[in-house]
């Protein structure tokens, strides 16, 4: 069996790096693996969802078989195998998907076709909805504290990041 070859130098980057310049590394990764150094040695990679879906697409039972489309693997299938709570929105802030959590948090309100800003109440509700429509409008990810409208006296911080056409929302609870 024969080696990998080495990635190319513009596909190398320190964590440091990475974390100084993310909107080139992801631009790159875009495009193909970037491989992340740790003591000058390649440690993780990051790659495209559409990368990503095709490596998840493994032959069952070691058996030869072609990759699976990218919309045979659900964004719900990869978000649930994640900790964290998560919610994806299209551009008219519907929800898509959710994680584990998030359905564990927030219950029927993180079913798909829900409006996502029914997470949280009825006043937090315009904030949510207009510092959605910034990050959807200028690509750059924003961060809110709000009641949790699923646990009453709950806060949430949620961090709003865009993600292709719609925004993915990551809520913690730091209630104290």
């Amino acid at each position: 069996m024969s080696s990998p070859s080495a990635p190319a130098a513009e596909q190398m980057v320190t964590a440091s790096d990475l974390v100084r310049h993310f909107g080139v590394w992801q631009e790159r990764a875009a495009r193909a693996p970037v491989y992340i150094l740790r003591r000058g040695r390649p440690r993780l990679v990051l790659v495209s969802v559409e990368t990503m879906n095709a490596l998840c697409a493994s032959p069952a039972n070691g058996a030869r078989r072609k990759p699976l489309p990218p919309e045979a693997i659900t964004a719900t299938q990869l978000l649930d195998n994640i900790r964290d709570i998560v919610l994806l929105a299209d551009r008219e802030a519907t929800i898509l998907a959710s994680s584990r959590s998030a359905r564990a948090h927030f219950g029927d309100i993180a079913t798909p076709g829900t409006p996502v800003d029914t997470i949280t109440p009825p006043p937090s509700r315009a904030l949510l909805g207009r510092a959605m429509q910034r990050v959807g409008r200028s690509g750059v990810g924003e961060c809110l504290t709000v009641a949790s409208a699923a646990r009453i006296g709950r806060m949430l911080a949620l961090r709003i990041e865009p993600i292709g056409d719609g925004t993915g929302i990551f809520a913690e609870d730091v209630t104290p």
